[in-house]
């Protein structure tokens, strides 16, 4: 089967050291949330900075992302850092279901749900939630200070049209809560980060 590789201007180097530095913290506060020893799937895993946080507590970390760029920045690092626990695919959620992996204790999706389509949100979460016990989705909260607001904008605008379309309609649709509303997901456990990303626990 042919995944297709979504391209952003950002993907590789740009994403690894300038983006994905200032998510440390929300990694830190996922990585508090997952139970020792656990089998996690991170969607959408960008270049990997979460998995590597993720590895030396958890069992496994299956890690995947559409970017064939994110994928290879991530096996690159990971040649310096040789976490044996890390396996990193270029594919997506479907096709991973559709090859029979295993099932996870814990699925994430971190800045994920505001890039996609919004025909496409539901049924990738409800993916998710098909693989895993639990689902972790740090994202956007819904509402918010006007100043953040106003960085947050000018941030997901310089990331391209499309992606920013998809933001918009993510905020003024009600965000994480009302997708997993639609999914029929309860939350187990919710944290507002001071970097205003909204922390969910989900599980059927």
């Amino acid at each position: 089967m042919i995944i297709a590789n979504k391209r952003h201007w950002y993907d590789g180097f740009i994403y690894d050291k300038i983006l994905a530095p200032n998510q440390k913290a929300p990694f830190e506060k996922i990585k508090e949330l997952i139970s020792p020893q656990s089998a996690v799937l991170d969607i959408g895993c960008g270049t990997g900075r979460l998995a590597y946080d993720l590895a030396d507590k958890c069992r496994s970390v299956l890690a995947i992302d559409l970017s064939e760029k994110n994928i290879d920045t991530a096996i690159s690092t990971n040649k310096e850092l040789k976490k044996k626990n890390i396996n990193f695919i270029h594919t997506d959620l479907k096709s991973l279901i559709n090859q029979g992996q295993a099932h996870y204790d814990y699925a994430i999706l971190s800045y994920i749900l505001h890039e996609v389509d919004r025909n496409e949100r539901a049924a990738l979460l409800n993916d998710a939630a098909s693989i895993a016990e639990k689902i972790i989705i740090s994202d956007h909260k819904h509402e918010t200070t006007f100043s953040a607001r106003i960085i947050r904008e000018i941030l997901e605008f310089g990331a391209g049209a499309e992606h920013y379309r998809n933001y918009r309609s993510f905020i003024n649709e009600g965000g994480t809560i009302s997708i997993a509303a639609e999914c029929g997901l309860k939350t187990i456990n919710e944290v507002i980060h001071k970097s205003h990303l909204q922390i969910l626990v989900l599980s059927r």
